[in-house]
């Protein structure tokens, strides 16, 4: 099972969201939006939820989810915890191309 914490002698932690996107280029996007139309289904999404311990963002599916996922600050963190929670800045393009070819050189053993 997973877990929530802050780190000891931290006050905040970083917020971090999963997104289900479509990339500009697919070759197949009629399919991507049956595969996302098909994962938004509630029962699907608590599914999902129940499995992964991911939080939905899908209010319907909500009430399906597990009362162990749902009462889980893993999976779903209380306002309190949320609180202290922040994002990082969205870089410039120049930062953003610089750390992609950073990271595709290091991927690449260069």
């Amino acid at each position: 099972m997973l877990d929530f914490f802050l780190p000891e002698g931290q006050n905040a932690a970083q917020l971090w969201i999963d997104g289900w996107l479509i990339p500009k280029d697919a070759s197949n996007k009629e399919d991507a939006h049956l595969f996302l139309n098909y994962m938004m289904r509630p029962e699907v999404a608590a599914d999902d939820t129940n499995f992964t311990w991911y939080a939905t963002a899908n209010i319907t599916a909500k009430p399906m989810v597990d009362e162990e996922v749902k009462s889980s600050p893993a999976a779903f963190p209380t306002s309190e915890q949320v609180e202290k929670m922040y994002t990082v800045a969205v870089l410039p393009p120049k930062v953003e191309r610089l750390q992609t070819r950073t990271w595709t050189d290091f991927k690449a053993g260069n």
